[in-house]
């Protein structure tokens, strides 16, 4: 199977993805989907994309990343890291913690893990992390069997169309979880989330308050590192 891929702009992933055997283009060009199987695109390309037009006239399958990622992940045992900030740090952290442990899990975050110099892996083990993107609806459609809320904040509003929808979307990401559910109380309305589903079999929390199943105590923020 032949990946290949185009955008605008060539960030820091590119020479990533280029030693994985990607072929990547700099820039746009209804030619490059002639031949494809399928395109997987962001919710940020507009339906009047001129690919994405070429491709539905090529008879071509057009599927959102969401719906790329969870066939990608299909058949593990999905933990989903979600919330407004902390999500790449917390599933980062997650992912060497389970690596550690001797779990051989796969993991696709938001940045590259330092002391494993990728931000995605296969692994052979069953379970995944990902950090999957509220801001176009990811974190709420891709199955899972665990899930970790870091915070809830108005963000990605053009999308979910006002706050009340974005914490309605936490809210399923929550109830629609069938293993163990893990929240922060720290922020306010993650804290209300954990009120509401507090008869969920799984749900446990943590944060610096009295609260918190796990308390963390002590906390001194360096510039290089966080102590307890």
């Amino acid at each position: 199977v032949v990946v290949t891929g185009c955008d605008k702009a060539l960030g820091g992933a590119a020479e990533d993805l280029k030693r994985a055997g990607i072929v990547l283009w700099h820039g746009h060009d209804p030619e490059h989907v002639v031949g494809a199987r399928a395109v997987v695109v962001t919710s940020a390309m507009p339906k009047d994309h001129p690919e994405i037009v070429r491709a539905r006239a090529l008879g071509i399958p057009v599927i959102r990343r969401a719906e790329a990622l969870g066939e990608a992940v299909a058949g593990g045992e999905v933990v989903g890291v979600a919330g407004t900030h902390g999500k790449t740090p917390t599933s980062s952290v997650l992912a060497e913690v389970l690596l550690g442990c001797g779990r051989d899990c796969g993991f696709l975050v938001g940045a590259r893990i330092a002391s494993l110099d990728t931000p995605a892996r296969a692994g052979t083990d069953p379970v995944f992390v990902v950090e999957p993107d509220e801001s176009d609806g990811t974190a709420f459609v891709l199955p899972r069997a665990g899930a970790i809320v870091t915070n809830v904040e108005p963000d990605h509003l053009e999308h979910h169309g006002g706050f009340a929808a974005l914490r309605s979307g936490f809210d399923r990401f929550v109830a629609d979880t069938p293993g163990p559910v893990v929240i922060c109380l720290d922020d306010p309305v993650a804290a209300a989330l954990a009120r509401a589903h507090r008869d969920h079999p799984q749900l446990s929390t943590y944060g610096t308050g009295p609260a918190a199943d796990v308390r963390l105590v002590d906390v001194s923020l360096g510039r290089d590192a966080v102590t307890w």
